[in-house]
């Protein structure tokens, strides 16, 4: 079966429809499909407007999922969540909202959970190759310097 591209505002708010129902998007998301199927910019600002309008779109519910999955699931830290939805054209003052929502006890387990698991499988000269190793392993995982480096001497002492 051959995908046809919508053709009028109506046939692209019913796709568009069927795609956010299916899981979170965002406006940027359905702004990029929208284009891929090459209406004009007034086209998409009016499908889009009727999403966010009927509730398809919300912003705050895509950053709140988006930060749940991407922490539970991906194991990542705050940084690396926020660039990923600043890339994503989500604003700054929800997407903090959203960041807040994460536990500071489940946050620092998650990060000792992953330096401890790191730890195992690192091999080092000395102590400050091996810090230097896993800060740079945490900090690829979105965590803050000054944490990392907390944790990170707590498990090498112990």
């Amino acid at each position: 079966m051959e995908k046809t591209k919508p053709t009028d505002v109506k046939e692209a708010l019913k796709k568009a429809k069927k795609l956010c129902s299916g899981r979170e998007k965002c406006t940027s998301e359905i702004r990029h499909k929208l284009k891929e199927w090459s209406l004009s910019s007034e086209q998409f600002d009016a499908v889009i407007t009727l999403l966010i309008k009927e509730g398809y779109i919300d912003e705050t519910r895509y950053a709140n999922a988006f930060v749940n999955d991407k922490f539970r699931f991906n194991k990542w830290g705050k940084k690396k969540i926020e660039y990923a939805l600043k890339e994503k054209s989500i604003p700054g003052e929800i997407i903090h909202s959203a960041l807040g929502r994460i536990d500071d006890k489940d946050y620092l387990g998650v990060l000792k959970k992953e330096i401890k698991s790191k730890l195992k499988n690192v091999s080092a000269k000395n102590k400050y190759e091996l810090m230097g190793k896993l800060l740079k392993f945490a900090q690829g995982k979105g965590f803050e310097t000054n944490l990392s480096l907390r944790v990170i001497e707590e498990l090498i002492k112990s």
